[in-house]
């Protein structure tokens, strides 16, 4: 009979061995049955050891992860380094000393390299792009609206605007004694877009000679602030155009003649009286309709002559036919020369004036003679 806890109860027996009472309760483990007061014990495989195993696992692989990590940055840095050598070892190329040639058993470089650092990018000044002595503007009237008339610069709206405004920013931007100092100042209007009146203009100024080394006589900056200071003293007013602060712009201008030669076929120009580029033709040669390429001159001359050629021939067969019929001397023309007789009849009004040789009478005198038989 088993107790109430389940374990079994040794029953005392002469024959069993008095030694360790629990030595029937220990199995060893490779023991897959065993026979208990005759049950069946089995025994399972013990599976903590595995989980053991999987964290000794996640652990070296994680280190074998970072070795190869380090292992890959080590050779893009050398890769690099590699790289950086190999651009500067051409520039040894530029130095005097000659260098052995594969007959004698390779290239061989005298010379190493200085320095390994690589030089500063080459960099372009933009200032050389723009013109001297040329500063562009920008300004908006609000109180106009555009028309038509101000797309056509010859068109006397357009010219009167123009003028006036040419006339009024020059006295915005200049002090008397400026304008009649050392500079020819320019002031152009180029012309006017819509949006209210957007005004395009440009101002410009020529350096006489013996005064190169005086200061330009105004700026970028310089034009726009003055201008914006005019209108705030004067309420916003230029003259009688009004115009917003926020309008006032100013640049310098491109140099489209270094750009691509402002498109023209052979030289570009910046012409300082209209404040525009032009195009300029050599010797022998006119610009075109469109004021870009340059025809040569001698072939218009030849195409107009050759229209006028064209006609003629249909009239020189027929001068021919008439010197052949011979009307020219018929002295048809020659009967108009006759007045020439009729100059005759002009003496004849020379006898009118011979009656006054009727003055013959005198001889009517002779008879004085007769008097002679008097005595």
């Amino acid at each position: 009979m088993q107790p109430f806890n389940g374990i079994p109860v040794k029953k005392e027996s002469t024959e069993l061995d008095i030694g360790d009472p629990y030595d029937e309760y220990f199995v060893p483990v490779n023991q897959h049955k065993k026979y208990m007061r005759g049950e069946k014990l089995y025994v399972t495989q013990d599976k903590r050891r595995s989980l053991g195993t999987n964290k000794k696992k996640c652990c070296w692989g994680f280190i074998g992860v970072l070795i190869l990590g380090v292992l890959v940055a080590i050779c893009v840095a050398i890769l690099f380094s590699q790289e950086s050598s190999t651009t500067v070892q051409p520039r040894t190329f530029n130095n005097d000393k000659k260098i052995q040639g594969a007959s004698y058993g390779g290239i061989v470089p005298t010379q190493s390299p200085r320095t390994t650092s690589r030089p500063p990018p080459p960099t372009t000044d933009v200032s050389e792009m723009y013109l001297k002595h040329v500063i562009e503007g920008e300004l908006t009237i609000d109180n106009m609206q555009f028309t038509s008339g101000l797309t056509n610069p010859s068109t006397s709206e357009f010219k009167n605007l123009a003028t006036s405004l040419e006339d009024e920013l020059k006295m915005a931007l200049f002090e008397p004694y400026q304008l009649q100092k050392n500079h020819n100042i320019t002031v152009k209007v180029l012309g006017f877009k819509p949006g209210s009146v957007v005004v395009l203009y440009r101002v410009g100024w020529e350096v006489l000679d013996g005064h190169e080394k005086e200061t330009d006589p105004i700026d970028k900056e310089t034009l726009k602030s003055k201008l914006v200071s005019h209108l705030k003293a004067n309420d916003g007013y230029l003259y009688n155009y009004r115009m917003s602060v926020s309008s006032v712009k100013s640049n310098y201008v491109v140099d489209s003649c270094l750009l691509d030669r402002n498109q023209c076929s052979h030289e570009c120009s910046f012409n300082q009286k209209t404040m525009t580029f032009t195009c300029i033709c050599p010797h022998g040669m006119v610009l075109g309709d469109n004021g870009k390429d340059c025809v040569e001159d001698a072939e218009v001359e030849d195409h107009d002559h050759h229209e006028h050629l064209h006609p003629e021939p249909e009239p020189t067969p027929e001068p021919e036919p008439e010197p052949s019929v011979e009307p020219e001397p018929s002295p048809e023309p020659h009967p108009s020369p006759e007045p020439e007789p009729s100059a005759e009849p002009h003496p004849e009004p020379e006898p009118t004036a011979e009656p006054e040789t009727h003055r013959e009478p005198e001889p009517n005198a002779e008879p004085e003679p007769s008097a002679e038989p008097e005595p």
